[in-house]
């Protein structure tokens, strides 16, 4: 059941991407048309049907019990052991997912907080129910399996999964140990589930003032957006009230940073891996060498990202260059709308080198309501795709008519089309894919609607506007999240050498790294040093560095689909629909993306330096 609870979640939460509400406080999600919202009764038609497939699901723990000890008796005990627990997985799935989903409408709602909670319990007493099953697997010879899969050939479904249980016999325990340690999952998992209450629910923002002097409350939502605005003041402003927000909860954020740290940390002890990173990495065959040489390569690259930043700075006009100032446009005269009406064409078009079949299920994510558009009161900031499987991917958006929004969309449409495309294909035991590969369907979207804008315009000015996007988005998925991703590096390992991560520890590691990464042309604020706390990712356990890596992938798959229709369909057939049936270094290779080589993040790179020196050709031929 473990594994059913951590790849399914396919959250791409991006840090600035909406806008202000003219009104001083944001809407009730009743203001908002059924159209913006999605439709969630496409799981469960009211809470009575969820109580049902809850109560369902309790029971069903039960059968376990009929199993435990038994798998290595025949083929079929095996197969009708994997087979309930797939079913288990199928159904938890949905009512974990549906709690979820309701309660990140209204973060603050203490129904669906509790329903998620209850949930939350089902899923740790039926891992604890079945964690015997990979200990018993593992504790057969590979004969054995063999021969099971060769007497019930329903069983050559998990060829996979008994492949990776093979591999990583060393680190599987015995089936009480195991039990012990998923019945302390729940424990494991409070960390992370009192910063995101803390975070998203108790933390109040100060009321400042926006760029029309209008007085309003920030959040989340409003934070991002003022980060983009022309106004310095007004962004320094929203800068420092932010931060100070979060900083009046420094200390308890790092005990709970600490607790989650030291929690991976000792369970990759018990587990006989030689690091928590080695640790999250192994399950999806991800050398700890990818990680190393994805952040030296970064490093290796720095001073084309200081150069940005001298360009900023010069196009800006600023004697200084800060935090507060690396998000507000270069070309604010060109700052382009875009409605939620305008963005789905746009989106289409741009992706129409996928082919017709990808355009119809595009269609039909915006047709059918899977998306919840528009940002509401306590609802979660960010965006993200996820969805049960055998129902559909859902989409939370905080849409607010920036191209960044248009190209949030786009990106999260690419999470959604990867699932459906895979949960279509594959069974559910190799549906989910890892989150190694998770950020290359979604960032291959983004890459064609840069592409396609940059391509559909004559306008100087825009072009300049969008080879900037390009930068940014280069600077976001790539440089800041190697940033994040050396920062957990270093944390853990600081963590296993005995270092207390305290929010001056914190403060000091982050700092080292801003000033490494954005390099002498930018002020480091000590406000800065604590941005640490907003990173919801530091509680996915290694997850941020994928963005780089699947980035990488993504710009050379996306070269490769717009040369021929032939490449869109092995992208789709080969990589889409593979799901989770092969590792994920495997699947890419196989689809034409070689990631154990340099040369995706070296591609990477250099287009960076390539879209910098047209765009210094553009605003100052002398920052070159």
């Amino acid at each position: 059941m473990k594994k059913t609870m951590l790849w399914l979640v396919i959250i791409s939460l991006l840090l600035f991407q909406t806008a202000i509400f003219a009104a001083t406080e944001l809407p009730e999600r009743s203001q908002i048309a059924a159209q913006y919202k999605w439709n969630l009764n496409d799981i469960y038609t009211d809470q009575a049907a969820w109580e049902a497939d809850f109560s369902k699901v309790d029971q069903l723990a039960n059968e376990y019990a009929k199993y435990r000890g038994k798998l290595n008796q025949s083929a079929t005990m095996l197969y009708d052991c994997l087979t309930l627990n797939d079913t288990i997985g199928m159904t938890f799935n949905k009512v974990y997912q549906y709690a979820k989903l309701k309660s990140d409408e209204n973060i603050a709602d203490n129904i669906t907080l509790e329903m998620t909670g209850r949930a939350q319990q089902l899923g740790a007493k039926l891992d604890a129910a079945g964690s015997f099953i990979t200990p018993e697997i593992s504790a057969m010879t590979d004969e054995t399996v063999k021969s099971f899969v060769n007497q019930q050939p329903k069983l050559k479904i998990y060829d996979f999964y008994f492949t990776s249980i093979a591999r990583q016999k060393p680190h599987i325990l015995d089936p009480k140990s195991e039990q012990l340690v998923a019945q302390l999952a729940e424990t494991a998992a409070s960390p992370a589930n009192v910063y995101n209450v803390l975070s998203g629910s108790d933390i109040r923002f100060p009321t400042i003032k926006d760029e029309q002097g209008n007085e309003i409350v920030l959040s989340a939502g409003r934070y991002g957006m003022l980060m983009q605005s022309a106004n310095r003041e007004v962004r320094k402003n929203a800068f420092f009230a932010y931060s100070g927000a979060y900083q009046q909860y420094r200390n308890t954020m790092a005990q709970t940073l600490n607790d989650f740290v030291r929690a991976n940390c000792i369970n990759a002890k018990i587990h006989n891996y030689p690091s928590a990173m080695a640790a999250a990495l192994d399950p999806n065959l991800i050398p700890v060498a990818v990680y190393d040489n994805l952040v030296t390569a970064v490093d290796n690259n720095l001073d084309v990202l200081h150069r940005y930043m001298k360009l900023r700075k010069t196009t800006l006009g600023l004697s200084e260059l800060h935090i507060y100032d690396l998000f507000t446009p270069l070309l604010p005269s060109v700052d382009r709308q875009y409605s939620y009406e305008q963005a789905r064409p746009l989106i289409v078009q741009a992706l129409q080198p996928l082919g017709a079949d990808y355009a119809k299920h595009l269609n039909t994510a915006f047709d059918s309501r899977w998306i919840d558009v528009y940002e509401t009161m306590n609802k979660r900031s960010g965006a993200y795709s996820w969805g049960p499987y055998g129902v559909h991917p859902y989409i939370l958006l905080n849409y607010q008519n920036k191209y960044d929004d248009v190209s949030t969309a786009a990106h999260e449409l690419g999470h959604s089309m990867h699932s459906y495309y895979s949960n279509h294909a594959q069974p559910f035991c190799s549906s989910g894919y890892a989150t190694f590969t998770a950020e290359t369907a979604s960032t291959v979207n983004e890459v064609l609607l840069a592409d396609y804008m940059l391509q559909h315009t004559d306008d100087i000015n825009v072009k300049a506007s969008i080879l900037n996007e390009i930068l940014e988005q280069i600077r976001g998925t790539v440089f800041t999240q190697v940033m994040f991703a050396e920062f957990e590096k270093q944390i853990y390992a600081a963590s296993e050498q005995g270092q207390v991560l305290t929010a001056d520890f914190l403060d000091q590691t982050y700092h080292k790294l801003l000033v490494k990464y954005y390099g002498n042309e930018v002020i480091i604020d000590k406000e800065a040093d604590g941005s640490w706390a907003r990173i919801p990712h530091f509680y996915r356990y290694f997850y941020v560095y994928q963005y780089a890596t699947g980035y990488s992938a993504a710009t050379a798959f996306a070269e490769r689909i717009q040369t021929s229709p032939q490449n869109a369909e092995i992208y789709i057939n080969k990589f889409l629909k593979a799901g989770g049936s092969d590792s994920p270094v495997i699947i890419l290779k196989n689809a034409g993306v070689d990631m154990t080589g340099p040369q995706p993040v070296d591609a990477v790179m250099t287009k960076f330096a390539s879209v910098m020196d047209g765009l210094s050709s553009i605003l100052a031929p002398e920052a070159k």
